[in-house]
């Protein structure tokens, strides 16, 4: 075995482990976060995240991949784009924290909660320092050193549940709780600032060129976007739900589809292992196309194992949630995981192949359509329709995106 599959196998081997002892940790999480704040007020608290998911997905799909292709492909030192890249994350992280708590204070025309204007206050620090923490674990990523992202996703996780339990023992709701996501994102920062310094010999430094700062934008940006215009689609359910009917009927949606994310995220996090990897082999069509099929088939028997599980969702939610209404959502959101699983790992092909036009295209069709969607079902069957939207959706840009490889590639 030569030197290159050694550390993708050690890679995949470290980030599996790391990433199944995170699955149990975000299970246990989002149950005790569901259980405790109920349907109404977890629907409220679900529409704050889907914000600040939308936004931190923007800089994590953007500039990350930009700095693992940049310093994979380019001679200067890792210092150097490191510098240049946390610039430009600094400069857009201020942006995003004033759009986000711009979006907090509309919404109060609609939601009429101003405990949104107190949570999104302190969600917003969260935010700042998640994107700086990007930042930092993209040059880790990107001399292929997945043992300390890992250990540094797993230390945070670890943190943000002993944070909530303590502040659910506490009994102070949501803004105890989204406390609990800044204290964690403190202390990921920190102990990424302690790889980079001792492991890597990596200086803190910003590198304030505005030229520079708009190259790597402009190079980020298509990525962003399409990963801007993914989360969109993916959070649209519950923001109309909210906007449209209650905080409760999302909030139903939002912890069922939560029970999702530990297996989105899973998905993400190994594809990137692969990246560098497809990177340098950019021009091999053939072994692209396998590896896409060979994850399909495996998200498929993943889908057919959880489906079993759907008789304990009344034990995981608990008693405040509608089981029978429950149990239908979770079975109709199934169907969705062989294409969300796969969309991942097609978003690295593309850009290992430069085809990340492709990735915003798609993504742009896919948030327009599924709005439509979305707005028309849940208008006529409220909460089954934004599961049915959620689904067709998946569908849709899994095979846009697996058509637009095809036929560039022929």
């Amino acid at each position: 075995m030569n030197k290159e599959k050694k550390v993708i196998l050690k890679n995949i081997v470290v980030s599996t482990t790391a990433q199944g002892v995170i699955f149990f940790i975000l299970f246990f999480l989002n149950i005790l976060i569901i259980r405790y704040l109920g349907p109404h007020h977890y629907g409220i608290f679900a529409y704050l995240f889907s914000i600040f998911t939308v936004i931190w997905q923007f800089i994590e799909a953007g500039f990350s991949p930009a700095m693992i292709r940049e310093i994979n492909i380019t001679s200067r030192s890792l210092n150097e784009i490191f510098s240049r890249f946390l610039a430009a994350v600094f400069f857009v992280s201020i942006l995003s924290t004033m759009i986000f708590l711009m979006i907090c204070t509309l919404s109060l025309l609609y939601i009429k909660k101003y405990l949104l204007i107190k949570a999104g206050l302190v969600l917003s620090i969260a935010l700042f320092n998640m994107c700086i923490a990007t930042c930092m674990s993209a040059a880790i990523r990107a001399k292929e050193k997945m043992e300390y992202t890992a250990s540094g996703t797993l230390l945070h996780k670890c943190i943000l549940l002993l944070c909530v339990f303590i502040t659910i023992k506490m009994n102070t709701g949501i803004t105890g709780i989204v406390w609990s996501y800044v204290i964690a994102s403190f202390f990921l920062e920190a102990y990424y600032l302690i790889c980079l310094h001792l492991k890597f010999n990596i200086k803190l430094s910003l590198s304030f060129n505005i030229t520079d700062i708009l190259k790597i934008i402009k190079k980020a940006f298509p990525l962003g976007m399409g990963m801007l215009y993914r989360r969109i689609s993916l959070q649209s359910e519950i923001i109309l739900l909210n906007l449209m009917h209650e905080p409760s009927s999302a909030g139903v949606f939002a912890a069922v589809f939560k029970l999702f994310q530990p297996l989105q995220q899973m998905a993400q996090i190994i594809s990137v292992i692969f990246l560098p990897f497809l990177s340098r082999h950019h021009k091999t069509n053939t072994k692209h196309i396998i590896f896409i099929i060979t994850v399909f088939l495996c998200s498929c028997l993943m889908a057919l194992i959880i489906y079993f599980f759907s008789p304990f969702l009344k034990l995981i939610l608990g008693p405040k949630y509608d089981f029978s209404l429950s149990s239908t959502i979770f079975k109709i959101l199934i169907f969705a995981i062989p294409a969300f699983f796969c969309i991942p790992f097609i978003f690295c092909v593309l850009l290992a192949k430069r085809m990340e036009r492709f990735w915003m295209i798609g993504n742009f069709t896919a948030v327009l359509i599924n709005v439509i969607f979305s707005i028309c079902l849940i208008s006529f069957f409220k909460i089954h329709g934004a599961a049915f939207s959620r689904v067709i959706i998946e569908w849709f840009l899994a095979l846009t995106l697996l058509f637009f490889l095809i036929r560039s590639s022929s």
